[in-house]
């Protein structure tokens, strides 16, 4: 999801009694309700839901920084009326990152919640930490989920199959990444604006890139180097924007390409190339953490090059917009002011492609690495967070899987997707009227002077479209889960953004050195 800012840590209670919200804090515990012997069982769940200042103020509804809040606040209620004896507390912990390093550090308090929004990497790093602190819940999906028809099954099988002597989490809000094109731009042909200016409040607040009298319709690239030399084509029918691309502190102000995640990037590259990453069978550390090898140096080299000349950067090297934390600017917000034309982007994040007029995008394939690779059997990483319990008394690991189980019901895992993009677990969820209506959106289609409405289910009906093709044609992967496996993604994105944030490596030589340096590095933070 997309973070303005990570808040302080700020836990919500959605009571019961008036489906209302409250500020709480503590440990989850169970205790009897004044007045009746009804026992009631607390549910704690840290996820990445950020918080408005006012969560009762309506106009909050239409934050899309809140969407995920307020689908969450109205399940919950909903379902503490079903469940008068599960009270479900939600604590927002920021990004995916924070709420494992939260986790990690709460096992050695022992003032962990019941459920976190998490990945399998962070699951088997807390095991790690302690063995017995994570809830096997095979028994539980054997019994409940993997007889249901109904549940995509592929999930449940990703989920199993990551740690080998148990099921330590359960599916929940599934993702991968798509292609983002500016249509507008790669369809435009011949000199004049390639897109319209954007008028907001009667004022223009950004006129749209200009194109040479020589531009040619643009193809969308199916392997690298197709992308390549589109970015090159960009860059010179667009001589005025790309003049000078960095500002005073090096990052870019525009730049043809964006792969939004550098871990993601990495892994997925390195995948799509036949070059080790991990092996998760691997009898030490040494045997499981393979990146630091010559394959990978060279293709890193390789982006390297690609970024110096001004081509392809992650988000790390877009400008900063917040110094106190260090949050750059989002390449969605760049796309739509005309400075980025393409970006490997989350699914889930195909909302903030939209605005009202301006640039239309097109939400396609991730391009395969290699050029003898069809674009039909290109691999996509699988992403979005999981559902973790941590092991706590029988009650409480019941009434979890109990609100779990409503969680991703056929109408709730629907109007998840519907809200979010994440793409349903439930197949009936496809049929959902308000999930027909994404795909309607889709099909019909939108133009460049479409509403923001009407251009955000749309681009979500693309995404969820574009899963059906991925999951049809197998494209899907994950890396090893194993002790290490967390820590190897971490170290390989500092070591993708220590490379292209450097801007003093410009020769062959210089930049073979940086490349060595960077993997060196990771390799003993990881080995560490």
């Amino acid at each position: 999801m997309k973070l303005i800012n990570k808040k302080g840590i700020c836990a919500l209670t959605f009571m019961a009694a008036c489906c209302g919200l409250a500020a709480c804090g503590g440990n989850p515990t169970s205790s009897s309700q004044a007045g009746s012997q009804t026992t009631v069982t607390t549910v704690t769940w840290w996820n990445n839901y950020v918080v408005p200042d006012d969560p009762s103020l309506e106009e909050n509804r239409n934050n899309s920084t809140y969407r995920e809040y307020y689908y969450c606040a109205d399940l919950i209620a909903a379902f503490q009326k079903e469940n008068p004896n599960i009270k479900v507390e939600t604590a927002y912990h920021g990004n995916y990152a924070s709420i494992f390093n939260d986790a990690a550090t709460a096992l050695n308090t022992g003032d962990t919640p019941n459920i976190i929004s998490c990945y399998a990497d962070s699951v088997a790093s807390l095991r790690n930490q302690a063995a017995d602190s994570m809830l096997n819940v095979k028994d539980f999906a054997d019994k409940n989920l993997a007889t249901d028809t109904d549940f995509i099954q592929n999930y449940l099988e990703i989920e199993e199959g990551m740690y080998g002597d148990g099921m330590y989490s359960l599916p929940y809000s599934k993702s991968s990444e798509t292609l983002v094109i500016n249509s507008t731009v790669f369809e435009h042909v011949g000199e004049g604006k390639a897109g319209s200016d954007i008028v907001r409040d009667g004022k223009v607040t950004y006129t749209a890139p200009t194109a040479v009298a020589t531009k040619e319709a643009y193809a969308v690239p199916n392997n690298w180097t197709q992308l390549i030399e589109v970015a090159r084509k960009i860059k010179a029918d667009f001589p005025t924007l790309f003049e000078n691309q960095r500002d005073a502190d090096g990052y870019f102000t525009s730049i043809p390409f964006v792969w939004d995640s550098a871990e993601n990037m990495f892994i997925s590259l390195l995948k799509n190339a036949d070059i080790d990453y991990t092996d998760g069978t691997g009898e030490t550390a040494a045997k499981r953490v393979l990146f630091n090898n010559s394959d990978a140096k060279s293709l890193v080299v390789q982006l390297k090059k690609w970024n110096n000349e001004g081509l392809i950067c992650t988000q790390n090297q877009l400008p900063i917009t917040d110094a106190a934390r260090q949050y750059h600017q989002y390449s969605s917000n760049m796309f739509s002011e005309g400075t980025v034309f393409m970006t490997i982007s989350s699914t889930t994040g195909s909302r903030y492609f939209a605005a009202d007029g301006g640039f239309k995008a097109d939400f396609n394939h991730v391009p395969a690495w290699k050029d003898d690779v069809a674009l039909t059997d290109a691999e996509v990483i699988s992403q979005g967070p999981s559902l973790a319990f941590f092991d706590k008394s029988e009650a409480e690991n019941n009434a979890a899987l109990t609100f779990y189980k409503y969680l991703t019901n056929s109408e709730n895992s629907a109007n998840l997707a519907y809200n979010t993009t994440y793409f349903p677990l439930r197949a009936s969820s496809y049929e959902n009227e308000k999930v027909k209506s994404l795909k309607t959106a889709y099909e019909a289609g939108v133009t460049t002077a479409s509403s923001y409405g009407d251009k955000t289910k749309a681009y979500a009906g693309a995404c969820l479209a574009l899963n059906s093709e991925y999951a049809e044609n197998n494209n899907y992967f994950l890396s090893p889960v194993f002790a290490e496996s967390a820590k190897c993604r971490t170290a390989v994105g500092k070591l993708l953004t220590t490379v292209l944030n450097d801007r003093t490596a410009t020769t062959d030589e210089e930049i073979t050195a940086l490349v060595e340096t960077s993997f060196t590095n990771a390799a003993r933070e990881v080995l560490a």
